[in-house]
C-alpha cells in the first residue's frame, strides 16, 4: 500500500481520476489519458490496486479458475509489487524535491535526476500494468 502520510487523499484522487475517465467514456486506460507525470503515477497506482482486487476475486475459492492459473496470477502481482513500491518511493522523493525548489543550480540538477528516476519507474510500472491487464484478459502473465 501507499506508505505516504497522504495516502488516503491520494487514493481518493486516484479513484476520482479513474471514475471520471470511466464516466466520461474515454477510450483507453487512465494512464493513457494522464497528461502530467503526477497523473501517470496516480493512474498507474490506481490501476495496480484495481488489478490486485481483480486477481483477489479470480483467485478466491470457488472462482472456477484452475489452480495453476490462479497461482500464476498471484505470483505475477507479487513480482510487480516492488516496481509499484519503488515508483511510489520515487514519487515521494520527487514531491519533496519540488516542494524545496530553489534557484540553486545543484537543486535544479537534483530535481532533474529525481524526475528522470520517477519517469523510469513510471515506464516500468506502465509495462507491468499492461502485462497484468493482458494476463487478466487471458494472456500469459
Amino acid at each position: 500500500m501507499f506508505r505516504s502520510h497522504r495516502s488516503l487523499a491520494l487514493v481518493s484522487v486516484i479513484w476520482a481520476l479513474v471514475g471520471l475517465l470511466t464516466l466520461a467514456g474515454c477510450a483507453g486506460t487512465p494512464v493513457g489519458q494522464a497528461k502530467t507525470l503526477e497523473q501517470k503515477v496516480y493512474a498507474l497506482y490506481g490501476s495496480f490496486v484495481i488489478i490486485q482486487e481483480q486477481v483477489a476475486e479470480l483467485t478466491a475459492e470457488g472462482s472456477g479458475l484452475n489452480r495453476d492459473t490462479q497461482l500464476q496470477l498471484i505470483r505475477t502481482v507479487q513480482r510487480g509489487q516492488p516496481v509499484i513500491d519503488a515508483m511510489l518511493d520515487s514519487f515521494e522523493e520527487y514531491e519533496k524535491a519540488r516542494a524545496n525548489l530553489s534557484d540553486d543550480e545543484s537543486a535544479a540538477d537534483y530535481i532533474e535526476t529525481v524526475t528522470a528516476s520517477l519517469e523510469n519507474w513510471v515506464e516500468q510500472a506502465d509495462s507491468l500494468v499492461n502485462s497484468l491487464r493482458s494476463a487478466l484478459r487471458g494472456g500469459n502473465p
